[in-house]
């Protein structure tokens, strides 16, 4: 008995060889879950990045108020003014934190 032949443009009414239709199922969801999974990084990426802007916003406010000259208490105004540390740390800086 001869083997069918399969299906081709100019014999699209032939059959197809035994397994082709369940290995096109599979290949077509195999596609499907990775177009899926494709929109979720996408998506994930995006939220990723929208976060990085406002926390680089966040911290551009942050180093501006803090600056030195800013009038705000902040980093610049920690240290002595001439920019020396202190030859010795107050005694309540020195000592260890109650958990250890």
């Amino acid at each position: 008995m001869p083997q069918p032949q399969p299906a081709t443009p100019d014999r699209p009414d032939a059959p197809d060889p035994p397994g082709v239709a369940a290995r096109l199922v599979e290949i077509e969801s195999k596609l499907a879950f990775a177009e899926h999974t494709l929109d979720d990084l996408s998506e994930v990426l995006a939220d990723q990045g929208r976060t990085l802007e406002a926390l680089e916003r966040r911290v551009a406010e942050i180093e501006e108020r803090a600056s030195p000259g800013s009038g705000v208490a902040g980093a610049g105004e920690l240290a002595d003014p001439r920019g020396e540390l202190p030859e010795e740390l107050p005694d309540e800086l020195d000592e260890r934190p109650p958990h250890y």
